[in-house]
């Protein structure tokens, strides 16, 4: 098999792999275009390995080469032959990465929730939230509060900090290096809107999720959110509200109310502002990722527990110093990151945020170095490592994938932004590292699959999201532009309940496996946080060019 990625830019690095049963190392591939000519010779070479899971070799096949493809600089599309094999096209052309970024931008709208505008749905949610603590003597109990609005995380209509505070950070971020692009910023504040409701001023309460997905789909079903407003029950249309007290969800929402300070107009920079050190304040005195106090396993409201917080304090501290000037700030990101210890390769959903914080402190992401140089070049330095690590990882997740991998989209759309924030700061060799997370992502895996829906043929069709139930859609439709995670372990499947064997497919491998089906959330779920990584990805890719 032949496995191609793209749509790519001209100059971007663009790399096919060959699957086989027996060694192709040598062999001479020939790239054709349109017409059949042959426009590019060259020989294959044995993909990369690494020291991980050595044993498993380059599954699903025995052998694995390349193809470099990347002398090919002028727009067409682009077909790979060795022996009898014969790829897909690649397709290369100017924009390719901005029409990545944009159609990833697309989905947003999708999960606009309240009365943002969605394309798919009508006003929903307006009655959200009423809030339910622990304490049965806490006057805010029951309590209604507004929280309307934001986006609905995945394919159900939860909210979170934890997803819409890095989600809400990562496409400013985007709007801050590209501000031509008004969709990133417009697209932000909705994001935006909501995490400022999420602290009621001149209140203790720190909000940090609404609504009961798994209750209310195991009672009623993929639906229509623009339903649950009339539905009898009162759980539906009065959702519940969640306190927070956790430091990484804090920093969460630090990071992208700080930055977003710097980045709209002096009105709303002073409620930004001082809602991200209200948030800060919150992260910095607890000091715990541990679950909050509401936590209750019962009611899903543990999704997204993570077990470290100091690099979520880091990157918030980075942004609150850009935003202030204050030296405490920047002697807190500095302390943070390096309490944030060594890093081992990004989780789906904004769960590792350390990179990023080293790529703020850097320089390398729009803002400009902070710090002494000391400091800038251990900023720099770190970035440049946890490329590096991230080379290894996705090399991990192609071609040895490990026991552990899950989402592995979203993993490479996150290792993506981290090589080509180095890239920027001139490590050349992370250039191909972005671009293979690119591929990996639009086709160029075992699968032969683009885990962005709709874009990039053949791509997944069936992702678990109610628009493709249905009872709450007739006739369905897809959420184009979503980025599902893909390929996961096939431990976490079955711990999660998953039937491995109804499963199987052709590529998949006793350690990693993939099925468009959309009952199988494992497989076809995403959500705005990895969403934004993709977008992010785009972003530096199109300004690479």
């Amino acid at each position: 098999m032949i496995r191609v990625g793209g749509p790519s830019d001209p100059n971007a690095t663009k790399i096919a792999v060959i699957g086989s049963s027996s060694d192709l190392r040598g062999r001479v591939f020939r790239v054709i275009d349109d017409m059949g000519a042959v426009v590019l010779t060259g020989h294959l070479k044995r993909a990369p390995r690494t020291a991980r899971a050595p044993q498993t070799g380059p599954l699903p096949w025995r052998y694995a080469e390349t193809a470099d493809l990347s002398a090919l600089t002028t727009p067409g599309n682009y077909r790979v032959r060795v022996g009898r094999m014969t790829s897909l096209p690649w397709q290369i052309y100017d924009g390719a990465a901005a029409d990545l970024r944009d159609a990833l931008l697309a989905f947003y709208p999708i999960a606009n929730d309240g009365n943002e505008f969605s394309p798919v749905h009508g006003v929903s949610h307006l009655h959200d939230a009423r809030l339910v603590t622990n304490d049965a003597m806490d006057i805010r109990n029951g309590q209604d509060f507004d929280l309307t609005g934001g986006w609905m995380d995945a394919g159900d209509p939860d909210k979170w900090v934890f997803t819409i505070g890095f989600a809400t950070w990562a496409l400013e971020a985007g709007a801050r290096l590209e501000p031509s692009v008004t969709g990133l910023q417009s697209t932000a504040d909705v994001g935006l809107r909501w995490l400022l409701k999420m602290h009621p001023p001149g209140s203790t309460l720190f909000v940090g999720q609404v609504g009961n997905a798994s209750w209310e789909r195991d009672n009623f079903g993929f639906r229509d959110p623009s339903t649950d407003d009339s539905n009898a029950e009162q759980e539906v249309n009065h959702r519940r509200a969640y306190e927070t007290k956790r430091s990484d969800v804090a920093g969460k929402a630090a990071a992208a109310l700080a930055l977003a300070s710097t980045l709209t107009t002096a009105e709303d920079e002073a409620q930004e502002l001082a809602a991200a050190k209200e948030w800060y304040a919150l992260g910095k005195t607890n000091a715990t990722a541990a679950s909050d106090p509401s936590c209750n396993d019962s009611e899903d409201t543990c999704t997204y527990d993570d077990s470290t917080w100091t690099d979520d304090m880091a990157l918030a501290a980075a942004e609150l110093y850009n935003a202030t000037h204050t030296q405490s700030y920047l002697d807190d990101a500095y302390s943070y990151l390096a309490d944030a210890g060594a890093y081992v390769g990004a989780g789906p959903d904004g769960y590792t945020t350390d990179p990023y914080a080293a790529a703020e402190l850097c320089g390398a992401l729009g803002g400009a170095a902070i710090g002494t140089t000391e400091q800038i070049g251990t900023a720099c330095g770190d970035l440049s490592e946890d490329a590096g690590i991230a080379q290894s990882r996705m090399q991990n997740v192609f071609l040895r994938p490990s026991e552990n991998d899950i989402a592995t989209s979203c993993r490479n759309a996150a290792e993506g932004v981290i090589a080509a924030a180095a890239t920027r700061n001139g490590n050349t060799e992370a250039e191909t590292v972005a671009a293979n997370a690119r591929d990996y992502i639009l086709g160029r895996n075992p699968w032969g699959l683009s885990f962005v829906v709709g874009f990039s043929a053949p791509s997944t069709q069936h992702p678990y999201h109610w628009l493709q139930e249905p009872s709450a859609r007739d006739p369905i439709e897809e959420p184009n532009g979503w980025l599902v995670p893909g390929p996961t372990s096939l431990a976490n499947f079955r711990s999660f309940g998953g039937n491995y064997t109804a499963a199987h497919g052709r590529f998949d491998t006793r350690f990693l496996g993939y099925a468009d089906n959309h009952g199988l959330f494992h497989y076809n779920e995403g959500d705005v946080a990895c969403q934004a990584n993709g977008v992010l990805l785009a972003v530096l890719l199109d300004l690479a060019g």
